[in-house]
C-alpha cells in the first residue's frame, strides 16, 4: 500500500464512519424483526419469497450496527477527525 492508497483509505473509514452514524439501524432492525415474526401469519408467500432477503439484509443491518455504536464513541472521542 502506498501513500495515497494509505490516505485514501483513510479517508473513506472516516467517511464510513460518518455516513453511518445517524442511520436509524436500531428501528431499522426492530421493524425487520416485527415484519419476519408477523409475516408468516399475515401474507405467508410473501414473507416466503422475501424472507431470505430481509434475513440478509438484517444480518448487514446488525453488524453495521455494532460499527455505528462504535464509530459514535470514537468520532465523539476524536472531534477532530474530519473528511
Amino acid at each position: 500500500m502506498d501513500k495515497e492508497e494509505y490516505l485514501e483509505t483513510q479517508q473513506k473509514v472516516v467517511l464510513f464512519a460518518n455516513m453511518v452514524k445517524d442511520l436509524p439501524l436500531k428501528e431499522f432492525i426492530e421493524l425487520a424483526d416485527r415484519a419476519d415474526a408477523i409475516g408468516p401469519i399475515m401474507d405467508p408467500t410473501l414473507w416466503r419469497n422475501g424472507h431470505e432477503n430481509l434475513d440478509i439484509i438484517r444480518r448487514l443491518a446488525g453488524k453495521l450496527r455494532s460499527f455505528q455504536v462504535e464509530a459514535v464513541n470514537v468520532l465523539e472521542e476524536s472531534k477532530h477527525v474530519k473528511v
